[in-house]
């Protein structure tokens, strides 16, 4: 985005989910999609087939984790004894999750210092203000043999 805002603009975004504008502050927070659950699940056993199959158990972040939908659909496939959790900025949908049992606490990156088998990043890509410290702390986060699961839109 051209200018860019300031980081204090995003920051207060992102946290909230309120963009204010020169007229109108506008709610971004949304609500849960119950539906995006069992999408994401046969997303998942399309990609990581063995997840769950008689596997040791896993320790999973999902950044960005929004209502928690990705999370609660790895915790239905993931093995037993597995970790799986999720970070969101964005403290009005931590605490929705929260509320329906889902690990989601209201973190950044530079918040975390566990390390995780798989990081997932679903559409987290076009709200990073700077990449590079933000894949600095991916690579933090991310244990030996760890994996990246990526999911980015394209607005082309």
């Amino acid at each position: 985005m051209t200018p860019r805002p300031a980081a204090a603009y995003i920051d207060r975004a992102v946290q909230l989910g309120v963009h204010a504008s020169e007229q109108v502050e506008m709610s971004v927070v949304g609500r849960r999609a119950g539906w995006k659950v069992s999408r994401f699940r046969k997303s998942l056993q399309g990609v990581m087939p063995d997840l769950g199959r008689g596997r040791s158990p896993v320790r999973w972040l999902d950044v960005g984790a929004g209502f928690g939908e990705f999370v609660e659909a790895v915790r239905s496939l993931a093995a037993t004894g597995s970790a799986c959790e999720g970070i969101e900025p964005m403290v009005p949908k931590a605490q929705d999750a929260q509320r329906r049992g889902l690990p989601v606490r209201a973190a950044m990156m530079e918040d975390v210092q566990e390390q995780y088998d798989v990081i997932s990043l679903i559409d987290v890509f076009s709200h990073i203000p700077d990449f590079h410290a933000f894949l600095r702390d991916v690579k933090r986060l991310l244990g030996p043999r760890g994996e990246i699961l990526l999911k980015t839109g394209n607005a082309a």
